[in-house]
């Protein structure tokens, strides 16, 4: 399904039309360009700001009036897109057509929402500092929680060495440090700057244009600014040679990273054969790495590969024993190897393509795989693909396609967590 775009007082509202649903989620979205300034202030703001407001001070009366809306729900995300930091406030809302008695929760919710971004429950013009205080702690404590998951912690040390002088790093994970430094003047400061940040909001499900028109007519303190967002990052190096970091933590279980560069990103002419190969290396369970180093070989706890097509390179992960790891590189880099000489079962081949189309006509069933749609169609207006394209795309990936992507991936860095407890420690 395709998102609509209005334009209305100034403001793009990207509407897509669909009676799948018995809920319509609709928000706004704040973009700006990526960097260290404010980062960690709109991370706490996007917890802050769906839990008070001027109306509903105390958290627990603004829960209620939501719950008495049929439990609507109001949430926020942040996420980096590119070279862009995007933060989303949105809400899930019942469809009144459903109910029995007559209500506009529509208008109702998209109203608290707005006042809850204008309108913020302030002390002398200022947030609450004890409000402050306790998402901070809130915060730290869950970055403690990344810290420790053994392979979140992995993935953010290979992004900080592979692209440790790329603006790629900025956002590749808060540190403790960060969130500590923030003040209610830092925090209120970062708040002005969101509400003059390049706006644009949403609407998935069954509403009307009139009604859409209507809502959204009353949101005239945000603007599309149309400012040139970078959303696919073509910073890039040259590799001399293979960087290798090994880091020794108290654990068990050790993680290696393998990070190759592609010079293959979102709709560049071979992004489609790199998704499908991602697929047949480690995207799934039947990928070759999967079969060969975790099934066969018992080398892995488990393994996958991640494809980041904005910035155009491909991890390789994998919990393993670290007495396991020359063996487990060794496996690997021959795994890639074979692709790169063109020793591919074609079963495989067919089995990805057909796994991930039945994923793509997944996500057009969600309102996950519908909201980035929305977000794909704000940032490449001319560019996104249509349903059946995409799956035309897919499919027309052949063997050749395959080898010529294999043989982009060049191998820049080998991150490992080094486990030193072992196992008969631990019993």
């Amino acid at each position: 399904m395709d998102a609509i775009k209005y334009t209305i007082n100034n403001l793009d509202v990207y509407h897509i039309q669909t009676k799948k649903f018995k809920t319509i989620v609709a928000g706004i979205v704040f973009t700006s360009v990526l960097t260290k300034q404010y980062l960690a202030e709109k991370v706490l703001l996007s917890s802050m700001l769906v839990k008070t407001c001027e109306k509903f001070p105390k958290e627990q009366d603004y829960l209620k009036y939501l719950r008495d809306k049929y439990d609507t729900n109001i949430f926020a995300d942040v996420s980096k897109r590119g070279k862009t930091l995007q933060v989303m406030f949105g809400s899930n809302i019942v469809n009144a057509k459903f109910l029995n008695e007559k209500i506009d929760l529509f208008q109702d919710t998209l109203e608290i929402l707005k006042n809850t971004l204008l309108n913020p429950y302030l002390i002398d013009g200022n947030f609450s500092s004890d409000l402050l205080n306790e998402e901070k702690n809130l915060l730290i404590d869950e970055i403690k929680t990344q810290y420790s998951n053994n392979r979140l912690q992995a993935i953010v040390g290979l992004i900080e060495n592979m692209f440790k002088n790329e603006e790629y790093q900025i956002y590749s994970g808060l540190k403790i440090e960060d969130v500590e430094k923030v003040t209610v003047e830092t925090l209120t400061k970062a708040y002005y700057e969101l509400l003059k940040d390049n706006a644009y909001c949403f609407v998935i499900g069954d509403v009307e244009k009139r009604t859409i028109g209507q809502v959204f007519g009353e949101y005239s303190a945000f603007k599309t600014i149309n400012t040139a967002f970078e959303y696919i990052d073509y910073e890039d190096k040259i590799i001399e040679q293979v960087n290798e970091v090994i880091v020794e933590k108290s654990t068990n279980q050790s993680v290696v990273v393998f990070g190759y560069r592609t010079n293959i990103r979102l709709f560049d002419e071979y992004y489609y054969p790199m998704c499908v190969f991602n697929g047949m290396l480690g995207g799934f369970f039947h990928s070759k790495l999967t079969t060969i180093i975790r099934e066969e070989e018992g080398l892995a706890y488990y393994i996958l590969s991640e494809y980041a097509s904005q910035k155009g390179y491909l991890t390789i992960t994998s919990g393993i024993n670290f007495y396991d790891y020359n063996q487990v590189k060794e496996k690997v880099l021959s795994i890639v190897e074979d692709f790169k000489n063109g020793l591919i079962d074609e079963n495989i081949l067919l089995a990805t393509k057909e796994t991930i189309v039945n994923g793509i006509l997944e996500s057009d069933d969600s309102f996950l795989g519908l909201l980035n749609d929305v977000y794909r169609k704000a940032e490449y207006p001319s560019r996104l693909l249509d349903l059946k394209t995409r799956i035309d795309k897919i499919n027309e990936v052949k063997l050749e396609d395959i080898i010529v992507v294999a043989n982009a991936l060049v191998l820049d860095t080998i991150f490992v967590l080094k486990g030193c407890v072992s196992n008969e420690e631990v019993l």
